[in-house]
């Protein structure tokens, strides 16, 4: 079911994820993945050919150790990804636990979105494995009746979440304003500057001929600017700067970031000109200043932005958290491992 296992995890065709909590993410994509996995080839799997073993019932339905096996994989792959070897037992045992928290959580969810109503339950899960189909036509591992069950999970835990309030829930523009006011000392930033740049490779051994050329190409492309060409476009055909691309835009960077002569025009030059050619450990380059921010507290309206992101996913997970431990207070929740 490789190709379901795909399309599923798609935020085009199945609908937006909850990316909002971190241990939310089993409800959309990983979810899926272990629902239309029934081979789990993984440190927790047993043999293929046995009857699938319960790892935990909840409310008296089962969750199957082959339903939590693709969940620990997946979080061991991001391990070895990130440079794990061998993982000891206690670690392995540690990922099993949280995942079988992860798929409880989905249950209860699940269980408690079945008591909702919704009028067009039916035509929307029709309508998305229409899709399905549609992009899965010419291939044999689409099962439009397992998407459907799997569709039909997903819409109803979204209604769920919705209906509660733990889909995205945003707090008042004030308590914001009101953390940046208590913390202003944590906001601060020295001077900086946001600049654009065309560079000519020079090598540090290069021969008389070769820094002769590297001169040619500056200054033509330093003329082609001056004659009003749009700098994202000469950076484009003339920079060696892996920046090019981008126009030659490198950001904002504080001072010291840039080799000395770099800093010194862009911490001196007027905003918006274009610099004489200068040479650093680089080659050669010409500069243009886009703007500057002075040092000291970051204006509010700069860093609203940060700071309700920040403060939003604290609270949906702190409502999330307090609304999945009344669910499994009324439960009855058994675990086999």
């Amino acid at each position: 079911m490789k190709y379901l296992k795909s399309i599923l995890r798609n935020d085009r065709v199945v609908m937006r994820p909850f990316a909002f909590f971190g241990f939310m993410w089993i409800v959309t994509g990983s979810l899926f993945l272990s629902a239309t996995n029934s081979s789990a080839g993984s440190q927790v799997a047993g043999n293929e050919n046995e009857a699938p073993a319960v790892v935990a019932k909840v409310n008296g339905v089962q969750i199957t150790l082959d339903e939590l096996a693709p969940q620990v994989d997946k979080d061991l792959r991001k391990y070895v990804k990130y440079g794990m070897r061998e993982p000891d037992d206690g670690f392995v045992k540690k990922l099993r636990q949280e995942a079988l928290d992860k798929l409880i959580t989905v249950e209860l969810f699940y269980q408690e979105a079945q008591r909702i109503e919704i009028d067009d339950l039916e035509t929307r899960i029709v309508e998305k494995i229409d899709e399905l189909k549609e992009q899965a036509a010419d291939n044999k591992d689409f099962n439009p009746k397992q998407a459907k069950q799997i569709l039909r999970k997903k819409i109803l835990i979204d209604e769920y979440m919705a209906l509660n309030e733990l889909d995205d829930p945003q707090l008042p523009e004030k308590v914001i304003m009101d953390y940046y006011e208590k913390n202003k000392q944590n906001f601060t930033r020295k001077e900086s500057a946001r600049t654009r740049h065309i560079l000519v490779e020079v090598a540090v051994d290069a021969k008389p001929e070769e820094k002769v050329e590297a001169r040619k190409k500056i200054e033509e492309a330093r003329k082609l600017v001056l004659d009003k060409k749009p700098f994202k476009e000469v950076a484009i055909e003339y920079s060696e700067c892996n920046s090019a691309s981008g126009g030659g835009e490198l950001g904002y960077n504080e001072r010291g970031y840039m080799p000395p002569l770099y800093d010194e025009v862009a911490f001196s030059q007027k905003v918006g000109e274009l610099s004489e050619i200068i040479e650093t450990e680089h080659g050669l380059h010409i500069i243009e200043v886009v703007d500057r921010k002075p040092a000291g507290v970051v204006p509010y309206d700069e860093i609203k932005g940060f700071i309700g992101k920040y403060l939003n996913n604290r609270h949906a997970k702190k409502k999330v958290t307090a609304h999945v431990n009344g669910l499994k207070e009324k439960a009855k929740i058994e675990i086999y491992l």
